[in-house]
């Protein structure tokens, strides 16, 4: 192998297969990277019929950056679309990737405007046993842009992915090809990353012997120098970034020729090429041979973890608030759905618009309810949910429903409340179930006890004298459960959740 070979391996993001906006990526590998490609290839021809049998997880930690003012970060559904493609894209390798201890959250304004130029935020938040991805607005390398717009690109020397915010999408392919680069792969068209070949520039036969971008071989169409040019890999054909001017079309109509004269074929259709619109991307088993030794020697990863890999089939149903139902209050509102088998964390997204574009407020949350506070009063509000686990989230979200804000405040404190109980919580069914409340002043209360679906089960209204007061409830007939007690004092609506058991 000639040694000039060994200085340069470009690596760059191909434009986006179903991305709204089209791009590249500017990295420049070092000669230590040359090398690990070289020596994860050397291990796979080593023993080329070797197969992982089992599934390997692969922890991910994604960094969703947000302005400083806690504003612009993604949202998380977006991101678990994106793993959901990753999984697809990898599947047939054994290789699976999780979403290790859940999402990461960064606030500041340089980081969020270009990850790459905050590189002293970005390691203090690094996760050394996953694969960092990081999401902000721009994701321009340091060392520069390439063709046009980057959309993402792997960095060699911090070993951390940075994806651009309108690429997180089940759509685009930024992702699984940029873990095809954290995973030592290079493009077919290697040598080729700063431009595209046309033949006013080139020639036609190509008139050059060494690729224009960086100092490696020209690829030959028959193979026969495959070992020692484009990504050095024998079963990806040669390819002069023929896909970047061949706009959205997965088929190479072209005719450019290589240095003896033969007609180029390259694969449109892979992971690490720049053609567009294929609908079935592809690893060669060079490729996947790659992957697969340079995951091996990761010995930092966490790969001896199993996640909760359950599938997941159903959706969650919104219980509360009721669809098009008035809330008691306004700013401290009980969310609640049903429980989805196989799900261990649930994606909220409350917004006033139905399409959630507006002002969304999004959350994660582990279990089947959720206390919201910071909404408006007297609002038509609109929610769903989405059940997911840290591997499974190729999973649909739920009918939106609907409600409107009432108009007082709903809070655990009032002016007129001193301190108020429930007890015992949790209660058996038919057992007493005693309100004690301690009033500032004496007021008239309206007492509810209510399931999770709104359904008012028993009420009653009673003026409460000034000091100690203890109000029996009855829960005969009541199925174990979570069920709500609220008191309105007339300035707030005081909410307890009471477990109901056999």
């Amino acid at each position: 192998m000639n040694k000039f070979i060994l200085l340069f391996l470009a690596v760059a993001l191909p434009a986006a297969i179903f991305a709204q906006e089209t791009g590249v990526c500017g990295t420049m590998p070092t000669e230590a990277s040359m090398q690990r490609l070289l020596r994860n290839r050397d291990t796979y021809l080593a023993n080329p019929t070797q197969t992982r049998n089992v599934v390997t997880y692969v922890p991910v930690k994604f960094h969703l950056i947000g302005k400083a003012d806690k504003t612009q970060v993604i949202s998380e559904g977006r991101v678990l679309d994106m793993l959901c493609r990753l999984n697809e894209a990898y599947a047939d390798q054994d290789i699976q990737f999780y979403i290790r201890n859940g999402f990461n959250y960064i606030y500041n304004d340089a980081a969020y405007s270009n990850p790459g130029d905050a590189p002293l935020v970005l390691s203090g938040n690094r996760d050394n046993q996953a694969v960092n991805v990081y999401l902000g607005l721009n994701a321009n390398p340091p060392s520069g842009g390439g063709l046009g717009t980057t959309l993402g690109y792997y960095s060699p020397q911090n070993d951390w992915l940075v994806v651009k915010k309108s690429e997180v999408s089940y759509s685009a392919s930024t992702l699984p090809h940029e873990v095809g680069h954290f995973f030592s792969l290079a493009h077919p068209f290697n040598g080729w990353d700063c431009t595209a070949w046309t033949a006013a520039e080139f020639g036609n036969p190509v008139s050059i012997t060494t690729a224009p971008c960086f100092p490696v071989p020209v690829e030959l169409a028959d193979g026969s120098n495959c070992g020692s040019s484009g990504d050095f890999l024998c079963d990806t054909p040669a390819d002069y970034n023929l896909g970047f001017l061949n706009g959205n079309s997965c088929v190479y109509s072209g005719n450019c020729m290589d240095p003896t004269g033969t007609p180029l074929d390259p694969m449109e259709n892979n992971w690490m090429s720049y053609f567009n619109g294929c609908s079935d991307y592809q690893f060669t088993n060079q490729q996947k041979g790659l992957v697969a030794a340079d995951l091996d020697s990761r010995l930092n990863l966490q790969t001896n973890f199993s996640p909760k890999a359950t599938e997941i089939t159903g959706v969650p149903q919104p219980l509360s608030p009721i669809n098009g139902a008035v809330t008691d209050g306004y700013n401290n509102i009980n969310f609640s759905w049903t429980e989805v088998e196989g799900a261990n964390q649930y994606f909220l997204e409350i917004d006033q618009l139905p399409n959630f574009s507006l002002n969304p407020k999004r959350m994660t949350v582990w279990g089947t309810s959720k206390v919201v506070t910071g909404l408006n009063p007297n609002l038509t509000y609109y929610w769903r949910v989405r059940a997911f686990n840290e591997y499974a989230t190729c999973t649909d979200y739920s009918l939106g429903a609907t409600f409107v804000s009432g108009l007082t405040t709903s809070t655990d404190e009032s002016a007129l409340v001193n301190g108020w109980e429930v007890m015992p919580n949790p209660v058996n069914s038919g057992a007493t179930l005693t309100l004690t409340l301690e009033a500032a002043q004496s007021f008239e209360a309206n007492v509810q006890l209510a399931n999770l679906s709104g359904q008012v089960l028993y009420q009653t209204s009673r003026q409460v004298p000034q000091g100690a007061t203890a109000l029996e409830l009855p829960t005969a007939n009541l199925a174990p459960g979570l069920y709500l007690v609220s008191v309105k004092t007339g300035d707030a609506v005081l909410t307890r959740r009471v477990v109901v058991s056999r």
